[in-house]
């Protein structure tokens, strides 16, 4: 397609200081415009440019934010009765494209630390579809949720074997732009349905991909790579960037009205800004951060006085209302348990992700046959794929630590270690593994991590990090 004097000069040009930054913003701009007008469009383009960027500069790093960003070009959801025939198309291209670059390049097995975890749940998801009953004509689409699991093992296929050189940076600045996409999107959101409600902290909505919940989990997810970035940024107008971008996240977590967003975001935020302290306390980056944070709560403090009793108020009487109650998930609790205790096939290999349908609200609109979500790790997990799967699951966390313990890299393990803490307590109540735009999400990180460890295994004393 390119001849190697053409691909040699666009190389160039990608390895410029500001490149990734300006094409970061660019797939973005996509993202945001494909939610808000085409999504089939949107994806189409983060495909095409992936499958240019591979072309010129033979590693899987550059096409890290096209990956991540197009499940969020999602805005209404499928319907349970229709097979979701675009997004088919682009996971088969997908595949296609990335299983020839691999053949190209050849397995690495070195590289792949965490693939046992990942091949044995793709394995116990799928089985359960033989002794499905819970499928029909008019659910048909809901196959599809079986190979969830083989598609993230994919993603971690060929992310570890594909990534050709280091990557983290790469890997950090794309989770950071997710941070503009979500607020961007959850502020569409709440605009459109604002007047469905006489109080917009009563809006309980689907952004697309997901619940308004499942953008707070993302946020908390993206954080991390933010202050990472201020760390380890030296120009100032980016870590301004950085700053700006967590900001951005903080008001998207506020724009969920979520009750597990308000209770995590202070105590994700205070960690990190512990860590940044740490790390920063004799660099440039962290007089940049404090200014930044400080500034923009005195305009903040300056420009919405008036509205901070009322934003309180709400906080403690509408978001809080029912204070810390279970919101009916003790009986989804419940529920999954009998599930998982009704027989001995069940208890050993689960019933499949589709184990559960009822009448329920989905971002397409209510749907008679829409798939139940246990909302938690722990019983989702058991439901899924029994005992046999609660164990691979555990293998997946605990390479997800491991992995990250091997980095050498101790900011990022510090910051990235909150971020996993926390987003698997969330999970405890909420959706995380088994859900698409999270497991997507951990995949790749997990494989930028084993990789970077395979390109930069030096021994690290971790008595040290400090």
């Amino acid at each position: 397609m390119f001849n190697n004097k053409i691909i040699s000069k666009l190389n160039t040009i990608i390895n410029t200081k500001f490149f990734y930054d300006v094409y970061l913003i660019i797939l973005s701009l996509i993202t945001i415009l494909g939610y808000l007008f085409n999504p089939i469009l949107g994806m189409g383009l983060l495909i095409i440019l992936s499958v240019i960027m591979l072309i010129i500069t033979n590693d899987m790093k550059y096409i890290i934010p096209n990956m991540l960003f197009i499940i969020f070009n999602i805005n209404n959801g499928f319907k349970v009765d229709e097979i979701p025939i675009f997004l088919i198309i682009c996971v088969i291209i997908i595949i296609i494209t990335l299983l020839l670059f691999i053949i190209k390049n050849k397995v690495n097995k070195y590289k792949m630390k965490s693939i046992v975890g990942f091949i044995g749940l793709a394995i116990i998801e799928l089985i359960p579809i033989f002794w499905n009953k819970t499928i029909n004509g008019d659910n048909k689409a809901l196959y599809f949720l079986y190979f969830g699991n083989l598609g993230y093992l994919l993603i971690y296929f060929f992310f570890s074997n594909g990534i050709r050189s280091e990557s983290i940076k790469y890997l950090a600045k794309s989770f950071s732009f997710l941070l503009i996409i979500l607020c961007v999107e959850c502020t569409i959101k709440v605009i459109e349905l604002k007047d469905t409600v006489d109080n917009v902290f009563k809006l309980g909505y689907f952004v697309g991909f997901g619940v308004c919940n499942e953008a707070v989990i993302m946020i908390l997810v993206a954080l991390p790579f933010s202050f990472y970035l201020i760390t380890k940024e030296k120009n100032v107008v980016l870590i301004i960037f950085e700053i700006f971008k967590i900001i951005l996240g903080i008001i998207g977590v506020i724009l969920t009205f979520s009750r597990g967003g308000y209770i995590f975001l202070p105590i994700e935020i205070g960690l990190l800004t512990i860590l940044l302290i740490i790390f920063n306390y004799k660099r440039s980056g962290f007089k940049y951060f404090f200014l930044g944070i400080v500034t923009a709560l005195m305009l903040f403090i300056i420009i919405k006085a008036d509205d901070i009793p009322s934003f309180n108020n709400n906080v403690i009487n509408v978001v809080f209302s029912n204070g810390l109650s279970d919101s009916g998930r003790f009986k989804l609790y419940s529920d999954a348990f009998n599930i998982f205790n009704s027989n001995g096939l069940n208890m050993i290999l689960g019933s499949g992700i589709v184990s559960e349908v009822r009448g329920l609200a989905t971002a397409y609109g209510f749907q008679e046959n829409a798939v139940v979500i246990y909302h938690s790790t722990l019983f989702e997990t058991l439901v899924i794929g029994g005992l046999v799967g609660f164990i691979f699951l555990l293998i997946i966390i605990k390479d997800k630590y491991v992995s990250l313990y091997k980095s050498n890299n101790k900011e990022l393990f510090w910051f990235l270690l909150v971020g996993y803490i926390l987003a698997d307590i969330y999970g405890m109540a909420d959706n995380t593994y088994h859900m698409y735009y999270y497991m997507i999400a951990i995949s790749i990180i997990m494989a930028c991590i084993d990789s970077d460890n395979y390109y930069n295994n030096k021994e690290i004393d971790y008595m040290k990090l400090f």
